[in-house]
């Protein structure tokens, strides 16, 4: 009773926020078994029907495709595809207005900002489908380490993580998410000591957290001596989860540790699964390439720049975006059966 309870409440975060996670949610947890064939030619498909989207309703992108004698209609593999020049945050800021489409309001847009980890934050819209994907990126993640829809969580982070909204507006929408939210811009040993009471008395066996975050609490828990915060799985993002904060958390806490990449402004997401060899890219949402200073791919065990294509942002396209991340690439598919390269 109590999980259809809590389930129930997710609905109402889904209205709250005005998303279909939980649609989104469900189809993940079946698409990401389809082979990697099946996959790339859904994904090829949605890459197409973006092109041509953004052809006809985007300025910027119909002038980019006039000035390079690009015609979404001739695009029939991935070598015509990279013919379209890659898109920068200066790019964006230079040409805003012509970023979005004409028929932008019928996409429900969400404006968003970046957090500015690699310069000057970038202001962009969302389109509902993009959003909705994107939560439902990061709940197929907590299902993979154990979490069930609407089971308690700890949420370790700041404003990339939790939104701006009123206080008390916060409350509400952490309350229906069944979220302990901390703040990881406080994390004195006063606050923490009080995190930790809090943390034992909410009960949540799961937690979401910068990195770093979950390492410094974690080893505050046990420079500490303090017993009784078992979980089940801590997922950390925003930052690289160096081995170090990896051994700490999962000793402390007695459990797996789960990394996650984001990149919501150009819809490019990876996770770790249970293998624990690294992250898989969700293709379900975004087509992810990773290329050489001078535009070619890079190959396998080769460093190379993320260059990222949102797959269902049809209100302001974000068409071969350079993230401003570095990634490595492993074209062998992953021992837990997923087709998700």
């Amino acid at each position: 009773m109590i999980r259809a309870v809590n389930r129930s409440k997710l609905f109402l975060v889904d209205i709250f926020r005005k998303t279909n996670a939980l649609k989104f949610y469900h189809e993940f947890l079946k698409t990401q078994w389809l082979s990697y064939e099946q996959i790339k030619k859904i994904q090829w498909e949605k890459l197409i029907k973006l092109l041509h989207h953004a052809y006809e309703n985007v300025p910027y992108f119909y002038k980019l495709f006039i000035e390079n004698d690009i015609d979404p209609h001739d695009i029939k593999n991935i070598n015509d595809f990279r013919k379209i020049p890659v898109l920068t945050k200066d790019i964006i800021r230079e040409n805003f207005e012509d970023m979005l489409s004409k028929n932008i309001k019928i996409f429900k847009p969400y404006k968003k900002s970046t957090g500015g980890s690699t310069g000057k934050p970038l202001i962009y819209f969302m389109d509902r489908k993009s959003r909705s994907a994107q939560w439902a990126t990061l709940y197929r993640l907590w299902h993979i380490g154990g979490w069930n829809p609407g089971e308690k969580i700890v949420y370790l982070g700041g404003t990339s993580l939790f939104p701006s909204l009123a206080e008390f507006k916060k409350g509400i929408y952490a309350k229906l998410n069944n979220w302990l939210v901390l703040s990881a811009f406080h994390m004195s040993d006063y606050n923490m000591h009080q995190w930790v009471n809090d943390m034992i008395k909410f009960g949540a066996k799961f937690m979401h957290s910068y990195a770093s975050s979950a390492y410094i609490l974690a080893n505050f828990i046990k420079d500490n001596n303090i017993k009784d915060i078992p979980m089940k799985a801590v997922f950390t993002t925003c930052e690289p989860l160096l081995p170090k904060y990896r051994e700490t958390i999962e000793n402390v806490f007695s459990c797996d540790v789960f990394d996650f990449y984001g990149a919501n402004d150009g819809g490019g997401f990876a996770f770790e699964c249970d293998v624990h060899k690294g992250l898989h890219c969700v293709s379900e949402k975004s087509f992810i390439e990773v290329v050489k200073e001078d535009g070619t791919i890079v190959g396998d065990g080769e460093i190379g720049e993320i260059v990222s294509t949102d797959l269902l942002n049809y209100a302001m396209p974000f068409i071969r975006y350079k993230v401003g991340d570095l990634a490595m690439v492993d074209s062998s598919l992953c021992e837990c059966g997923r087709g998700l390269p």
